[in-house]
């Protein structure tokens, strides 16, 4: 295996992850925890299933690419927005 796509690998791994343990540590916060440890179980599940059972396939990297996708929804939603209302803030602040 090309030691670049191992690297990338680790890294989409830990991303996942890390992800998954932020959104976990904040959903108590913002009363999402029966909301979001069900998806990020099913995200993590589906992907790892995906690695494991089609070894010789690259559908993982892509799974791994909505999961991302759907966690950046999921604390956002976990917020209740308030991540886009900075931004927007800061869009309107200085233009």
């Amino acid at each position: 295996m090309n030691k670049d796509k191992i690297a990338a690998d680790l890294i989409l791994e830990i991303s996942l992850i890390v992800l998954s343990l932020v959104s976990i540590c904040i959903s108590p916060i913002y009363h999402t925890f029966l909301f979001s440890v069900p998806i990020i179980f099913l995200l993590l599940a589906s992907y790892y299933a995906t690695k494991f059972l089609l070894p010789k396939s690259d559908l993982y990297q892509y799974v791994a690419s909505s999961h991302l996708a759907f966690f950046t929804a999921l604390l956002i939603y976990q917020m209740h927005g308030m991540i886009e209302m900075h931004f927007w803030h800061l869009l309107v602040q200085y233009y």
